[in-house]
Order: C-alpha cells, then structure tokens, then sequence
C-alpha cells in the first residue's frame, strides 16, 4: 500500500503529482484537519501547492470563510497561495 511515509520520500518528483491530488483529496474528505496540518509541514512549492488547492476544493464548499480565512495567511507570493 502506498502510504503517507512513501509520499514523502518522493515528494518533490513530477511523478507524484497524482499520487499528492489523490492524497489530499481522499484525506480531505475523510479528515480536513489532520489533512491542512499535514500540507502546512511542507516547504512551499508545487507539491504543496497541488495538495493546498485540492483541499481547498472540498475545504470551501464546505466552510468558506474558514477556507478563505486559513488561506488569506498564506505567505503572500507563495506557490501554495498563489495556486
């Protein structure tokens, strides 16, 4: 089984970009929190922008202005914001 502690071994890979949507949006849905705290250990970049902006996808249609709000404190500039 492929799991989080695999991800993350390969996490900067162009390869894992599915395996990070797939991540976050199966985690999103079974646990937001513990999902947004695990995106939020990683450096800013593209992975951890492709996971933000599938969380958000489900965060939002569910509490926007939590959403909103949580991403608004994103680094200005950042990848993760910015995606």
């Amino acid at each position: 089984m492929f799991g989080i502690g695999c991800l993350a071994q390969h996490i900067n890979e162009s390869y894992s970009k599915e395996a990070v949507e797939d991540l976050a949006r199966g985690w999103a849905v079974k646990d937001l929190d513990a999902a947004v705290d695990w995106f939020e250990t990683l450096d800013d970049g593209l992975t951890r922008g492709t996971g933000i902006y599938e969380l958000m996808k489900i965060w939002s249609a569910q509490d926007t202005e939590a959403s909103g709000e949580w991403l608004a404190d994103l680094p200005s500039g950042s990848i993760s914001r910015d995606m």
